[in-house]
């Protein structure tokens, strides 16, 4: 989740809020959409409908006609069937025109690109930003067909196959906080993510932000019963906790993204999801602040080890 983002006074007064005015819905959208906790620096990220309905107040019905005002598809692009979102300036106003050679954001903005990569909207970035960036071409999986043509014209969407879901190695410490050798989880749909790489490594930073932009957190949802999202991401932040600062600190696994989806489902099946209520509780602790100040902690003592890890994005 973003902690800031840069917006303009201006928005109001002779930007994009301007020329939305008189339609309050798709103002609220495109305000939105600069600033969702989802969102990120390139503008191109995963964003479900039911997460924007829940968040803005609007209908899907409402979102739907805002997004038809020709004015707000300028400032924003939304692909229905696949709930990616595109703010083609984004990156412009966040990173700037362009970045020097030695601008470490570059690996940042690469891993970002690579989520998408073989959507109408990765190509519309690279084909924007690329140059004046100095990306990398981030080439497609092998085999993995453009996901939507005319995403933003609601043209149909071409199906993507299922991914089968990789088999996790045995854990000879732990599989998960909750203990045990982890069993994977049933195949699901998810798009290829770096997180479940052959290649061990330590627990990526970001996992949480991947798995809620693949939308892993949706799917396990759909096989847990009476389970609210908030439990889940509470329990992705304990699982980020034990593999920063807890025993797994500094430990290396393979199939990170799928390590996460089976800890939840043997959190759900032995009944250790917190409550709601509880959650909300420990939200406000002291205890919740001193873990999230050891956090930025181990935050810090692992972005050096990442500075000299190999990158992941491939030259096309």
């Amino acid at each position: 989740m973003r902690s800031y983002a840069q917006i303009a006074p201006t928005f109001w007064t002779r930007g994009s809020g301007r020329k939305l005015r008189g339609n309050q819905k798709a103002q609220v959208l495109a305000l939105y959409f600069m600033t969702a906790p989802s969102s990120n620096l390139i503008g191109l990220y995963y964003l479900p409908l039911t997460t924007i309905c829940h968040e803005t107040g609007l209908d899907p019905e409402g979102v739907r006609e805002a997004m038809g005002v020709e004015s707000l598809r300028e400032i924003v692009q939304y692909d229905f069937e696949q709930e990616i979102v595109f703010l083609p300036e984004c990156a412009r106003y966040q990173i700037g025109e362009a970045m020097e050679a030695k601008d470490k954001r570059r690996a940042a903005v690469e891993r970002e690109l690579l989520v998408f990569a073989g959507h109408e909207f990765h190509n519309e970035f690279l084909c924007r930003y690329g140059g004046p960036f100095g990306l990398r071409t981030v080439s497609k999986p092998k085999g993995l067909p453009s996901r939507v043509e005319g995403a933003s014209k609601g043209l149909p969407a071409v199906p993507v196959p299922p991914f089968p879901a990789p088999v996790l190695d045995p854990d000879p410490d732990r599989g998960s906080p909750e203990g045990g050798e982890p069993d994977p989880m049933p195949p699901a749909p998810v798009a290829p993510d770096s997180t479940d790489s052959d290649t061990e490594t330590v627990v990526p930073l970001d996992l949480v932000d991947r798995a809620r932009r693949l939308g892993v957190f949706s799917q396990v949802l759909e096989h847990m019963p009476g389970v609210e999202l908030v439990q889940l991401e509470d329990k992705a932040r304990e699982f980020m906790g034990y593999w920063t600062i807890g025993k797994g600190a500094g430990k290396k696994r393979r199939h990170w993204m799928s390590r996460l989806r089976e800890d939840l489902r043997q959190a759900y099946e032995n009944n250790k999801l917190k409550p709601i209520g509880a959650i909300e509780h420990d939200g406000n602790s002291q205890g919740d602040k001193r873990q999230h100040r050891s956090r930025a902690v181990a935050t810090e003592a692992m972005a050096a080890a990442y500075a000299s890890a190999p990158k992941e994005v491939t030259s096309g």
